[in-house]
């Protein structure tokens, strides 16, 4: 009876505790320049596939370069090669006509994929695609910036 008297004092204590500290984080949320909420349009490249399983907008038609990384590794990098060159050409012209589809066969290795991604990277690109063994790179032009 003697433990129980001396500790009344903690559930009050205990409560305020965790508003104080609930109220503290919900201030350094909304005021510290927290987690925002951004509205974000998914637009696809245009592909039969695609358009089956998904609604919504579509990109423009394009005339999409097919590359296929395959177990091979010097004629991937002579793919990946060719595929740099393209991307500085399309980024040069501002071209929204043209487009790269990386494919990745089934005896690719995963250097490829990180290999692509890191030409993504490297080229600053902001519009691309990536599916499970596919990854779709396009334009836009300014009427499709958001």
């Amino acid at each position: 009876m003697y433990g129980l008297r001396q500790h009344k004092w903690l559930p009050p204590v205990t409560a305020v505790v965790v508003i104080l500290l609930l109220s503290g984080a919900g201030y350094i949320t909304l005021f510290s320049g927290g987690p925002q909420q951004r509205n974000v349009v998914l637009i696809l490249p245009d592909t039969g596939t695609i358009r089956k399983y998904y609604g919504g907008p579509q990109a423009p038609v394009r005339n999409y370069l097919h590359i296929t990384f395959d177990g091979s590794s010097r004629k991937n990098d002579i793919r990946l090669s060719f595929a740099r060159i393209y991307m500085e050409d399309m980024q040069q012209h501002q071209d929204t006509l043209r487009g790269i589809h990386f494919h990745f066969d089934k005896t690719a290795h995963y250097e490829d994929l990180v290999k692509v991604l890191d030409l993504l990277w490297c080229m600053r690109t902001q519009r691309w695609l990536a599916e499970p063994e596919d990854i779709w790179y396009f334009q836009y032009g300014d009427e499709h910036d958001f």
